[in-house]
């Protein structure tokens, strides 16, 4: 499938969150994180294990997990100062903010994003999991393991998808391109920001 139309389903099914077992939430279902409906929210770093307990998508139980994500869901190629102090708010290379649906709005993120890296996008790496360290009645399902984030003084431990566990003495650094011909670095919607 072109990466213009894994960008489409991606921003699509995370709007929608993809329910599962009958329509209840389950882990591995796709999310949305919540502050990326915030202007001045400017993604999260590579180094950020972050949920958030209150997404409407994963239910009570649940939490929407970014498992180390770079950058914002909604904004693949991120945006630099520069920007942002000469382009219109309306520009292709500007990021824009989200409802709460996941739909585009106008509003411009008012803040530099920096683009996801090519090896966690977030179909990988965004999505609803349980406290398996803890909570006896969270089972992780077969492609997930039970890891505990560092620094590991939290004491608690989540479901996360075992191909695309994080290893810190390796990070990846390819990004999405704005610019370019290299196509492992388009990540869609024509290299522009949906």
């Amino acid at each position: 499938m072109p990466r213009s139309c894994v960008l489409a389903v991606v921003l699509l099914t995370l709007s929608c969150g993809g329910l599962s077992k009958g329509g209840e939430p389950a882990v591995g279902d796709a999310c949305f994180p919540e502050d990326e409906a915030i202007a001045k929210f400017n993604g999260t770093n590579i180094k950020e294990f972050g949920f958030s307990r209150d997404s409407t998508r994963c239910g009570p139980d649940l939490f929407c997990l970014r498992y180390h994500f770079q950058g914002r869901v909604t904004c693949p190629y991120g945006q630099t100062q520069e920007e942002m102090d000469t382009l219109p708010v309306d520009d292709p290379a500007r990021c824009r903010v989200p409802d709460e649906q996941g739909n585009m709005t106008s509003q411009p993120v008012t803040l530099p994003v920096a683009p996801q890296l090519l090896e966690r996008r977030p179909e990988d790496v965004i999505f609803c999991t349980c406290e398996c360290g803890n909570d006896p009645t969270c089972t992780c399902p077969a492609g997930f393991e039970c890891e505990a984030p560092i620094p590991r003084n939290w004491g608690i431990a989540y479901c996360i998808k075992s191909a695309f566990k994080y290893d810190r003495t390796m990070p990846p650094t390819a990004v999405c391109e704005k610019a370019g011909t290299d196509p492992s670095t388009d990540c869609g919607n024509e290299r522009r920001n949906p």
